[in-house]
């Protein structure tokens, strides 16, 4: 695995790799259950310039994308909607993770 591109000062995170201008981390945290980790997106070094959600919440979008449940701040449901470029990224890491 190659190491992270952009310095990210979290002692907790876990760096699971890279894809594009991604570093891709999960984060537990001072609590390493389950239910309340973080994966996050870094897009450079500077402090600010992440993006992250919740594993739950992420998890929630992306069964909600894969049903075409995903609806906007009316109620609205959007049809074709992507997952922003951050959210791609972890997916590739997770699933280049997870295969082995």
């Amino acid at each position: 695995m190659k190491a992270p591109r952009y310095a990210h000062d979290c002692t907790v995170c876990k760096f699971l790799g890279r894809d594009g201008r991604y570093d891709v981390y999960v984060c537990c945290g001072d609590d390493k259950e389950l239910t309340h980790q973080t994966y996050l997106a870094r897009r450079s070094g500077d402090p600010g310039d992440y993006a992250s959600f919740p594993r739950m919440v992420f998890a929630n979008t992306i069964a909600n994308h894969i049903t075409d449940n995903v609806v906007d701040a009316k109620g609205q449901r959007i049809k074709n909607c992507k997952f922003p470029d951050w959210m791609q990224a972890v997916l590739r890491v997770l699933f280049r993770t997870h295969k082995g």
